[in-house]
C-alpha cells in the first residue's frame, strides 16, 4: 500500500511541475515563482516521507 501511494505521489508532483513549467512557458506565470512553487510542492513531498 505505501509503495501505490508513493506511486501516486510522484506522479502528481511529476504532472504538477510540468504543469508550472508550462505555464511559465505561456507566460501565465514567471519562471522564479514556477520554481519555488515546484520547490515548495518537493519539499512537502519529502516531509510527508520523513514523517
Amino acid at each position: 500500500m505505501a509503495a501505490e501511494r508513493d506511486k501516486a505521489g510522484q506522479i502528481i508532483l511529476t504532472a504538477q511541475r510540468n504543469a508550472l513549467q508550462e505555464a511559465a512557458r505561456n507566460g501565465i506565470i514567471d519562471y522564479t515563482m514556477a520554481a519555488k512553487i515546484v520547490g515548495d510542492l518537493e519539499n512537502d513531498n519529502n516531509e510527508k516521507h520523513n514523517d
